[in-house]
């Protein structure tokens, strides 16, 4: 009987335990959809890109799927001075690690749909992208900086653009000066 009565009980309870890990999850769940949360994780994740980047990242919407899938529509980068950079439909983000205190993110897999990456250069041969290439300060500011590692890059339906303006186009010949690739599809995997 002292068995029974202990099976009863130890059922009871983990059935109880359950119900309780099942409510806190759908919980933790419905907080993450919540228009509050994303529209939080859209400013931070915008903030970090940009300062990472050295441009300005503009999100127009996040979605977290089971806590370690990012979903972001819309995603445009513009430089500092206003130029177009870089957009995407959609980024399907896979995250492994993500740490906060060690500024650290670890990514499995992005999946890039109808993205696009443009290099555009003046008369001046100044560049579209030269805030990311150029290094004027020379203060330590790696403890400020999120480290990055992604493991694999999947495109679809993906563009590369190179304008270089004032050099004209000829068209019986390969113009590296003007080049547009589109409909670009693939997989890069093992990225270090």
């Amino acid at each position: 009987i002292k068995l029974r009565a202990f099976t009863k009980k130890f059922i009871k309870g983990s059935i109880i335990l359950f119900s309780v890990f099942v409510f806190l999850f759908s919980i933790t769940w419905a907080s993450l959809q919540s228009d509050y949360v994303q529209t939080k994780a859209v400013n931070f994740f915008s903030n970090l890109l940009s300062t990472s980047l050295k441009a300005k990242v503009r999100i127009g919407e996040v979605s977290i799927a089971f806590f370690n899938k990012l979903v972001f529509y819309d995603v445009k980068v513009t430089s500092l001075k206003n130029e177009k950079i870089a957009f995407a439909t959609k980024i399907t983000a896979s995250i492994n690690y993500f740490s906060i205190k060690n500024k650290n993110v670890e990514i499995g897999r992005i999946f890039v749909k109808d993205g696009h990456f443009g290099i555009y250069q003046n008369k001046k041969g100044i560049t579209n992208i030269e805030d990311w290439l150029t290094i004027n300060d020379t203060t330590d500011t790696s403890s400020f900086r999120w480290h990055f590692t992604i493991h694999s890059l999947k495109m679809e339906n993906a563009g590369f653009k190179y304008f270089r303006e004032g050099v004209k186009s000829h068209p019986k010949v390969f113009d590296y000066e003007n080049t547009d690739v589109a409909g670009i599809s693939g997989i890069l995997d093992n990225i270090n």
